[in-house]
């Protein structure tokens, strides 16, 4: 493909020209026919967290502490919120990865949980059975705290969204299982981490993940 596009036989896609420039940290100049079709990608934002955010509050406190030691309401908060996102039981999700002593990340305003992520590391193996965001800030930062939680580690993760999934497959994480609109994939934290495309994928407000959203929604017009 890239010799098709060296010999000018084909143009690359606007989604493959964002996602080249990311790889190489440069900004993307588009041209005046390219920024209605960004426009419209990026009115998805909100898509991306399946929840639009009304009010934006500030982290105050971020505790890791073992899920069996929640308080039984905020473990009732945490599972309620889990299965809105996954549609799956988190007892189920726990059990089909073999989570056996699973520990929970609370991002906190006050005494309000507005963001959590439940996951284990045990023999080498950082797992992430349960993850959800209030807002996209909140997002950002719990993205970050798992990315800091599983250097070195071998993954396994569960995924939902088919954009998030699509970028998985793209950095050859290898799928194993799948539950319902749920995706298991399995791989090692540097195929994560050290991928220059993950900046934008793993935060939504990127406009490369906006129009790959859309991409695979099947709703785009437009040639990406």
């Amino acid at each position: 493909m890239i010799s098709h596009w060296e010999r000018g036989n084909v143009e690359p896609s606007l989604l493959r020209r964002i996602g080249i420039a990311s790889f190489f940290s440069e900004d993307y100049v588009y041209e005046e026919t390219e920024i209605a079709i960004i426009s419209k990608a990026l009115k998805n934002k909100d898509n991306l967290l399946n929840q639009q955010c009304l009010y934006n509050f500030s982290i105050d406190n971020q505790v890791i502490m073992h899920w069996d030691m929640l308080d039984d309401s905020s473990r009732q908060i945490i599972s309620q919120g889990h299965s809105k996102i996954f549609s799956l039981p988190i007892e189920r999700v726990l059990k089909q990865m073999n989570i056996q002593r699973p520990q929970v990340l609370r991002l906190l305003h006050g005494e309000a949980i507005i963001g959590h992520a439940i996951f284990s590391i045990e023999n080498g193996v950082f797992s992430l059975a349960s993850y959800g965001a209030l807002s996209g800030d909140v997002r950002m930062r719990l993205t970050k705290t798992i990315l800091e939680l599983c250097i070195g580690c071998e993954l396994h993760v569960l995924v939902h969204e088919s954009s998030l999934e699509c970028f998985l497959r793209d950095i050859y994480l290898e799928k194993t299982e799948q539950n319902g609109n749920v995706s298991f994939y399995r791989g090692h934290s540097t195929q994560l981490i050290n991928n220059p495309l993950s900046e934008s994928n793993l935060h939504t407000n990127s406009h490369f993940r906006c129009l790959r959203y859309i991409q695979q929604k099947g709703s785009s017009p437009f040639e990406m």
